[in-house]
């Protein structure tokens, strides 16, 4: 499964392999109404019933698996790469120093009109990110005065 979340709403898809059907949902609002800050009960339900669907879903119905994706001609020519040229070695984290550890320097702007457990979000981010930092400066002296 797959959950697409926008500014103010989202969207559930699944892909069902075997039978090469793809289901999305309708969009679904994120918040209780557009003024709220609130997360509203049915996003988070049907976010918590994507993440556990193997627990609450049986499969398709035959009703469903006549409605096929056509991946596989849409991916036709592509789909080499997958089947055979993919290496567990092409996949990996970056060596590259800037992607590894980029310099991190977010300044939050809290305004009046912001909730409150987001200002707390915001100054504790402003913490940890200020702590990192330091840690990161403390490692990198002891490093020099190592070499």
């Amino acid at each position: 499964p797959c959950i697409g979340i926008g500014s103010s709403e989202l969207i559930v898809m699944l892909y069902d392999s075997e039978h090469d059907v793809l289901l999305e949902s309708s969009t679904i609002p994120l918040f209780e109404n557009e003024l709220s800050c609130r997360f509203s009960y049915c996003a988070i339900l049907v976010c918590w019933l994507t993440v556990n669907y193997r627990y609450f879903c049986s499969g398709l119905t035959e009703r469903y698996k006549m409605f096929k994706s056509n991946f596989f001609n849409i991916a036709r020519e592509k789909i080499n790469v997958y089947e055979h040229k993919l290496q567990f070695r092409n996949v990996r984290s970056s060596n590259f120093p800037k992607l590894i550890d980029p310099p991190v320097k977010v300044k939050a702007y809290i305004s009046s009109f912001m909730h409150e457990t987001h200002k707390m979000l915001f100054e504790n981010y402003a913490k940890l990110n200020k702590s990192d930092e330091e840690s990161s400066n403390e490692i990198n002296e002891s490093d020099s005065a190592g070499s």
